[in-house]
């Protein structure tokens, strides 16, 4: 073997590792966006407490070439419109501490969550509450050290 075909072999390596690191750090979420609710059906309300910018990325489940992203969001409640309705796997990256959706007219399009990821989460109070389709997939567990609550973070989550 040559040293240059090593190198690549090495660089294509340490890609695979940097993004494999990356994406552990996301919190990932499923949503159906035509289950019912108050957004449109190819939309999904993200809600979250606390203040800062984060990022959105977004790909269809079972259709990778639909896939986006919205960067440098700051606000608490966002609407993500998406190109078609469907099922869509959501991960989220940034200042994103506080998941809200206990009492959301959108709360039973999210079905699942897929990896907490590096999130020291600020509070999970009402978190989950009445997003009755929610399972947790996650084989990672969440950061609570910074916690302050978990009143009733999966009051009503009945899956």
């Amino acid at each position: 073997m040559s040293f240059s075909f090593l190198a690549r072999r090495f660089a294509v390596f340490a890609f695979l590792l940097t993004v494999s690191l990356s994406a552990r750090g996301q919190f990932v979420t499923i949503w159906k966006t035509d289950n019912p609710g108050a957004s449109a059906s190819n939309q999904i309300a993200v809600n979250r407490g606390g203040t800062g910018f984060y990022r959105i990325d977004w790909v269809e489940v079972g259709n990778a070439t639909n896939n986006g992203f919205v960067n440098n969001i700051n606000t608490v409640n966002y609407t993500l419109t998406l190109p078609t309705p469907g099922t869509y796997r959501i991960s989220i990256t940034g200042a994103f501490n506080y998941f809200l959706m206990g009492g959301s007219p959108d709360s039973q399009k999210l079905l699942s969550v897929e990896q907490w990821g590096a999130v020291a989460w600020t509070s999970f109070s009402n978190s989950f509450a009445t997003c009755s389709n929610v399972v947790i997939n996650a084989p990672d567990a969440p950061n609570l050290s910074a916690c302050t609550s978990l009143h009733q973070a999966f009051q009503a989550a009945t899956s």
